[in-house]
């Protein structure tokens, strides 16, 4: 009886939704990734320990302006981001001075289009409030 269960398990377990949901997006290829770093932010030997705030996607970010204040970052303490988008389909990203309306409001004041696919340990010129992904060449908006 024993064995005829666990036969019957191993089918059906592929057919229970969401049963490995989770960890094959783990695996899954990311497109783009973005990290803000307190001081020392060396592109040799960065370590991760002084990331601060570290984000990644497979595809554009569907909100207009993601806060960084939204989160426990403290951007005032931020030295320099890492941005990396060096697939096949590229995205750029987009610092805004501030959101209008939190997340998912348009970023607005000054904005700065990061077009290159890789940037390590680029100085973050303080005052960026939010960000956001959007395709290779496109408007920040």
């Amino acid at each position: 009886m024993k064995m005829h269960l666990s036969t019957l398990t191993i089918f059906l377990l592929p057919l229970s939704p969401g049963v490995f949901t989770a960890s094959l997006d783990i695996l899954r290829p990311k497109s783009w990734d973005l990290r803000l770093f307190l001081p020392g932010c060396n592109p040799n030997t960065t370590s991760f320990d002084l990331s601060v705030f570290h984000a990644q996607g497979v595809s554009a970010t569907a909100a207009g302006c993601n806060s960084f204040d939204a989160g426990s970052v403290n951007v005032s303490a931020v030295d320099s981001f890492s941005w990396k988008s060096p697939g096949v389909t590229r995205y750029d990203l987009c610092l805004y001075e501030r959101c209008t309306d939190g997340d998912g409001g348009n970023g607005t004041g000054r904005v700065r289009a990061v077009r290159d696919g890789w940037e390590v340990c680029v100085p973050y010129e303080g005052g960026w409030r939010g960000w956001g992904v959007v395709g290779a060449d496109q408007d920040c908006l």
